[in-house]
């Protein structure tokens, strides 16, 4: 049975937290676009994936959803990313909107809203040197 557009959205964020590319490729339709507010940049699917894939050198994500609010096959949600190091020296968050749309329980478009300042100092934050 397809997922809803709700259960593909709370999928979509666990998958991203648990660092299981398997089920968010499986999330994602072959066709997916993904926009990005901050660099006015579309990602492609496979993009995408090849970025969610470098998150554990990075850190650990953790999503809280703040609100949302769902529309025959559209998602929108308000939400904070708190990124912690693997080490567990740095954190760093950032607000976001995301606007999702889901087609027979796939994924087929999101277009993510975050502050480019705020992009800029998770990104600082996270690769300064630990002292």
């Amino acid at each position: 049975m397809a997922r809803t557009p709700e259960e593909a959205a709370t999928a979509l964020l666990a998958a991203v937290e648990a660092q299981d590319i398997a089920l968010v490729s499986d999330l994602y339709a072959e066709d997916l676009t993904i926009w990005h507010s901050f660099t006015g940049q579309t990602q492609s699917r496979s993009d995408n994936l090849k970025l969610l894939a470098s998150f554990p050198e990075r850190g650990q994500y953790r999503y809280q959803v703040h609100d949302r609010i769902v529309s025959g096959p559209k998602v929108v949600q308000r939400q904070r990313l708190t990124v912690t190091s693997n080490d567990g020296t740095r954190t760093a968050s950032l607000e976001a909107v995301m606007f999702l749309e889901v087609h027979a329980g796939k994924i087929t478009a999101i277009h993510e809203y975050i502050d480019g300042e705020e992009v800029k100092n998770l990104r600082a934050t996270m690769s300064a040197p630990v002292r």
